[in-house]
């Protein structure tokens, strides 16, 4: 009898288990972790009897708004010692109100859940419930949590007894999205955004959790804990059950690695190494190294998106290694990366990775878009930065130009300084070749075809000129300085002197200008467009492209570009 006494005692043991997020949830504002701020004012509030009829708290997941909601309905109905003139700053836990509320069983601190109390009939049932005086406790307290989830309608039968509410009355609002919540409700409301809890209080609160629990952990083992927490304290104290769990009491780096399906710093670290130098094959042995450990192909580009951002803040803020959370082997990574990598390759690698990122979503096979995502990491470090590529061709430029223009000008020195020779011969004197000659102008071109009349216009940007030439004037003969075109030209005695006078200064040769009741040729845009649709239809029966048009039957052709 007396083992099945002690078995049944063990069972009950067992079953009292509380994981780590409720055991350790602070009951007392001086419990509360990285929100000092939000204590401060909340703790004078009570020191100073102001305290709001509403609150709304506000942040992330996990990081105590429904703890401290909790905490301001303790410090505002405390029966113990310290509250004996009434609310305080630092409720007993002791007295039967606070042991009621923490066990949320007091029936005047009621707390609800907007998202599975949305409509307003739940609404008006609260409002009602506020014309009664508290029980035993000094002040009706409402906890609603998630109230961005209300109705329009929920909100707006809060509205005037959230504006006036009973002098008994106090409301406690909890929401990770603010913007849902109306502004008529924000401005009845004092508002608290509670912020991310930092990494480094995040690691010292776990790990004096751990002491309590009698757990051994390595620092490295918290820190990767608390990144994958993101600022949460709820999230980090799960994830630390979980590890305590797996590991069975001792937590190691590897431990917390192989539970969370991430590659350890120095693999990341070896993938950027090997890419950045442009050792594909080595990065790409890594990878499936790690991958065949355990490691999510995910978790590996967002592993290596964080490096590499945090590689750019080097780049731009140095003192950062200086930090107490840098690690002897980030420090030394980073260094050594920084004096081999700049910004403009890290910030096209952010890029690539987070494209990389959105297709491994789509992919097949993740290990496999990985790969794919590595290669092209590594093809890209090979390449010139735009800036280095401009510059090349700029460079390649002013060479080859330098270059054209030696050449003209040996080649201009070369025919003056023989005419010079030949005329000084005949003169019966030489010229001495010391002393160097100015050039001759070179002539302008003159246009030998009427296409290149209007092509000598539309390049000096001569719009009227060129539309005429173009689209209205059909050419009855044309010889260089003599131009007859068709006196049916519309405007054709406006352009005449117009266009005399451009082509004598453009040639420096006279040009005679007439009009002829012959009908010409057609004009340069007509015979344009005939031999853009003669080229259309023998596009169309070619073979390669009959067969596209055959597997793609709406595909149509839309342009000819003729190939250099």
């Amino acid at each position: 009898m007396d083992n099945n006494i002690q078995d049944q005692r063990s069972q009950d043991k067992k079953s009292q288990y509380q994981v780590l997020a409720r055991k350790y949830r602070p009951s007392s504002f001086a419990g509360l972790i990285g929100q000092e701020a939000m204590v401060r004012t909340l703790s004078n509030a009570f020191e100073q009897n102001r305290i709001a009829h509403a609150f709304m708290l506000t942040g992330v997941r996990g990081v105590g708004k429904t703890s401290t909601a909790r905490i301001i309905a303790l410090s505002i109905n405390c029966t113990g010692k310290s509250s004996s003139n009434g609310p305080t700053v630092n409720p007993c836990g002791q007295c039967e109100t606070c042991a009621s509320i923490t066990a949320d069983r007091h029936v005047d601190v009621l707390e609800m859940d907007a998202a599975s109390q949305t409509g307003v009939e739940n609404m008006r049932e609260l409002i009602e419930g506020t014309g009664y005086r508290p029980i035993s406790a000094r002040f009706k307290i409402y906890i609603i949590d998630e109230v961005h989830m209300l109705s329009k309608p929920a909100f707006n039968a809060l509205l005037k007894t959230l504006e006036e509410p009973p002098e008994h009355v106090k409301f406690v609002f909890a929401t990770t999205e603010i913007r849902k919540v109306p502004v008529t409700i924000l401005s009845r409301c004092q508002r608290f955004d509670l912020r991310r809890i930092p990494n480094d209080i995040l690691i010292d609160h776990l790990s004096s959790i751990c002491k309590k629990e009698n757990i051994e952990a390595t620092r490295v083992a918290l820190e990767l804990i608390t990144r994958a927490a993101d600022g949460s304290v709820r999230d980090g104290l799960s994830l630390l059950d979980r590890a305590i769990s797996f590991a069975e009491g001792n937590i190691t780096e590897k431990h917390i690695q192989m539970m969370l399906g991430a590659a350890d710093n120095s693999s990341i670290f070896e993938i950027i190494e090997a890419i950045f130098s442009g050792n594909i094959a080595v990065a790409l042995d890594i990878l499936e190294r790690i991958y065949q450990g355990g490691a999510d192909p995910v978790n590996i580009i967002e592993d290596m998106l964080g490096t590499i951002h945090w590689l750019t803040k080097v780049h731009v803020t140095p003192s950062i290694l200086d930090g107490k959370n840098v690690l002897k082997t980030e420090h030394k990574f980073a260094l050594k990366m920084k004096g081999s990598i700049r910004i403009s390759e890290l910030t096209r690698a952010w890029q690539m990775l987070l494209k990389g990122l959105n297709e491994l979503r789509e992919a097949p096979s993740t290990f496999h878009a990985t790969e794919m995502i590595l290669i092209r990491l590594g093809y890209a470090s090979t390449l010139p930065t735009p800036e280095e590529a401009l510059k090349f061709v700029s460079e390649k430029q002013v060479i080859n130009s330098d270059r054209q223009t030696s050449s003209t000008s040996s080649d201009h020195l070369i025919q003056s300084s023989s005419k010079k020779k030949s005329k000084g011969k005949a003169l019966g004197f030489v010229p001495s070749e010391t002393h160097g000659s100015s050039l001759a102008p070179s002539k302008p071109p003159i246009p030998k075809t009427y296409g290149e009349v209007a092509a000598l216009a539309e390049s000096h940007r001569e719009g009227r000129l060129s539309y005429f030439l173009v689209h209205q004037a059909r050419v009855v003969n044309f010889e260089p300085g003599i131009l007859i075109l068709n006196k049916d030209a519309k405007n054709h005695h406006l352009r005449i002197k117009e266009l005399k006078l451009f082509l004598e200064k453009q040639t420096n040769i006279p040009w005679d200008i007439k009009f002829s009741a012959e009908k010409g040729e057609e004009t340069l845009f007509t015979k344009r467009t005939l031999a853009e649709e003669k080229c259309m239809q023998k596009s169309l029966e070619n073979p390669v492209v009959q067969a596209v048009m055959k597997t793609f039957p709406k595909a149509t052709v839309s342009k000819i570009r003729k190939l250099s």
